[in-house]
C-alpha cells in the first residue's frame, strides 16, 4: 500500500481514503463478522506438519492486494509463458531428454527424483498437457517487482480461498468495488471445468478454438475461446463425453480411481481399507468423522 518513502501508491489513493473514514471499531467489527461467517461456511485450511492438527481459518485482510490492470496484464502473460515451458519440461523428461542431453539439468535431478515416474516415459498425453492446473505463489519486492517464490504443479489448493475472500469483501464493504472497477473471479470453475474438459475431451486434432465474444466495455474477453470441431469430427467430439469415458471405464481410469480411494482411505486413517469394503460401511464411518469434527459425536 506504502512506497519505502511512507508515500502512498496510487492505486491505493482512493482505498486510502474510503480506510481513513472507517473506525478501528467497525474493522474489527467487520473482520469478527468474516471469521464468524468462515467458520460457519467450513473455509479452513491446515498446516503441513503441526502436530496439533488443528484446522485454522483463513486469514482476512481488510486490506486488499491493488494490482492495476496494466501491472496485472504483463504478470498474466508472463504467468501463460511460464506454465507452458513448465508442461514442455515435463513432456520432455519423459521422452527426447533434450534438456538433460543440453547440460541444462542434470540427470539424476531428474531420474533419480522420488517424483519421478518411469512408467510415464514415451506416453504423450492430450495437448502435451501435464499440469492442468498450477498453483504460482508470487511476491512484490522491495524494488516494486513481482517474483516468483514457488511453483506448485500438484493439485494445488488455495483459489477457494481467494474466491471467498473475493465474496467476503463485496459482503462487507460493497462501497468499495463502487470506487475500483474489480476484475471478476467468480467465473473461475467455469475456466477451470472448461481445462479439464480441454485436457481429454476434446483432442488438438479433432478441434479448433474460436475467441469468444469480447463483451462491451472490456479490452478482452474473460472467458475461455470456445472449442468447434474440426469438419468431419462432428459425430466424434459429440460421442466423447465424460459420461462415456466412465461407462468404457478403460483400465487407466479404474487404476486411477483405485489409487484414488486408497489415498483418501489412509488419509482417513482407515489401516483396514480394501477396494472390498461395502458402501454401507464407510458411510457409517464417514458419518462418524462429520460428527466428531462438528463436535456432536
Amino acid at each position: 500500500m506504502l512506497l519505502p518513502s511512507g508515500a502512498i501508491r496510487a492505486q491505493y489513493q482512493q482505498f486510502a481514503d474510503w480506510l481513513q473514514s472507517q473506525t478501528p471499531q467497525h474493522l474489527a467489527a467487520k473482520r469478527a463478522e468474516a471469521d464468524l461467517l468462515f467458520h460457519k461456511v467450513g473455509i479452513t485450511f491446515a498446516v503441513y506438519g503441526d502436530e496439533a492438527g488443528a484446522e485454522r481459518l483463513i486469514p482476512f485482510d481488510t486490506v486488499p492486494r491493488i494490482v492495476p490492470a496494466d501491472e496485472w496484464a504483463t504478470l498474466a502473460a508472463g504467468l501463460r509463458q511460464r506454465v507452458t515451458a513448465l508442461n514442455r519440461f515435463l513432456h520432455d523428461i519423459y521422452h527426447g531428454h533434450e534438456i538433460v542431453k543440453a547440460g541444462l539439468i542434470p540427470a539424476e535431478q531428474v531420474f533419480a527424483n522420488a517424483q519421478y515416474q518411469p512408467a510415464m516415459q514415451g506416453l504423450t498425453l492430450p495437448h502435451r498437457i501435464y499440469a492442468h492446473i498450477t498453483g504460482v505463489d508470487l511476491i512484490r519486492h522491495a524494488d516494486g517487482h513481482y517474483y516468483v517464490l514457488e511453483d506448485n504443479l500438484r493439485v494445488p489448493s488455495g483459489v477457494s480461498y481467494m474466491l471467498e475472500n473475493r465474496k467476503m469483501m463485496m459482503r462487507l464493504f460493497p462501497e468499495l468495488f463502487d470506487r475500483y472497477a474489480v476484475a471478476p473471479v467468480a467465473h473461475h470453475p467455469t475456466l477451470l471445468l472448461n481445462t479439464l474438459r480441454q485436457a481429454w475431451l476434446n483432442p488438438p486434432e479433432w478441434t479448433d478454438t474460436v475467441p469468444e465474444v469480447v463483451p462491451l466495455g472490456m479490452a478482452t474477453s474473460p472467458y475461455p475461446d470456445r472449442t468447434v470441431p474440426k469438419p468431419g469430427f462432428e459425430k466424434d467430439l459429440a460421442k466423447r463425453t465424460l459420461t462415456n469415458l466412465y461407462n468404457q471405464r478403460p483400465a487407466w481410469l479404474a487404476a486411477a480411481h483405485a489409487q484414488l480411494d486408497a489415498a483418501v482411505a489412509a488419509a482417513y486413517g482407515w489401516a483396514d481399507y480394501t477396494a472390498d469394503l461395502p458402501d454401507d460401511e464407510i458411510l457409517r464411518r464417514l458419518l462418524a468423522l462429520n460428527l466428531e469434527r462438528s463436535g456432536g459425536g
